[in-house]
């Protein structure tokens, strides 16, 4: 008698049966509760006819091909096996002209470059892993461009990627699986500082015993008063070379929209 069971990784249900002596898992490649129960029924069925002689296994059959494909079928059709380097290709080639912001794409081209890099042109998309992701973070943490080492935060982004990719190659039905990035374990990483103001930092750099790369942190977390704000302003305001430029930077430092944004709206 078969059995399903729901995996919630790959986000299909699978079918658990045995014949012969032997056990048997397979994907029905679908997360549909329904179909899934109805292919099962029909597993059962075909095992039911198999055993009481309704129908008889070819001595050259695959017995899961067989048996999943109600009797139809002797041996499993072998899908598409598609390479990384071609999966960016395509997907980088088929992008929507103006559904993404141009930064966005260039941010995704740099992402993909990594993968293809560590991962390989060459490695078979259908073939990748949860471990083979962890290994590709644990990797990427190694490596200390411009020397220094890439921080979690860029990786999980390098995923974030990654996993956007791999969707859309399930819509275009490339893919038949969720992407195996759940679950992978990334450093814990010291917590920033809080945003301070200018007076708050000075004063902290004043007592010393600071190394130059903790006074560049602490500047990070600058947090402008409304009166500085103010100030940059005016600044701007009287200083400007194109008459643009103020009203721009106004709506940026009043509303926190992001630059492209700004330059779009009327």
């Amino acid at each position: 008698m078969a059995s399903l069971f729901y995996d919630r990784d790959a986000q299909r249900y699978y079918v658990r049966f045995r014949y012969g002596g032997r056990s048997f898992k397979r994907s029905l490649g679908t997360e549909n509760p329904r179909l899934a129960k109805a292919a099962m029924a029909r597993v059962d069925e075909t095992l039911h006819m198999l055993a009481t002689g309704r129908i008889v296994m070819p001595a050259t059959a695959d017995p899961v091909a067989f048996i999943l494909s109600d009797g139809r079928r002797e041996t499993d059709v072998e899908p598409a096996l598609l390479k990384l380097g071609e999966l960016v290709t395509e997907y980088q080639a088929r992008r929507i002209p103006g559904a993404k912001e141009a930064s966005t794409c260039r941010t995704e081209d740099l992402h993909l470059r990594h993968l293809v890099r560590v991962l390989t042109r060459g490695t078979i998309v259908q073939s990748i892993t949860r471990p083979m992701m962890q290994r590709y973070v644990e990797a990427r943490l190694r490596e200390k461009p411009r020397g220094k080492h890439v921080s979690p935060e860029t990786i999980q982004k390098e995923v974030a990627t990654f996993r956007v990719m791999w969707n859309w190659a399930i819509d275009q039905e490339l893919l038949d699986r969720a992407a195996p990035v759940t679950k992978l374990v990334y450093p814990k990483r010291d917590e920033k500082q809080p945003f301070m103001t200018r007076r708050a930092i000075e004063t902290i750099i004043d007592r010393g015993g600071l190394s130059a790369e903790e006074k560049r942190q602490l500047w990070e977390c600058l947090f402008l008063t409304r009166s500085e704000v103010q100030e940059i302003l005016e600044h701007i305001r009287t200083t400007a070379k194109f008459s643009f430029i103020y009203p721009l930077v106004c709506f940026l430092a009043h509303t926190g929209v992001r630059l492209s944004e700004a330059v779009r709206s009327r």
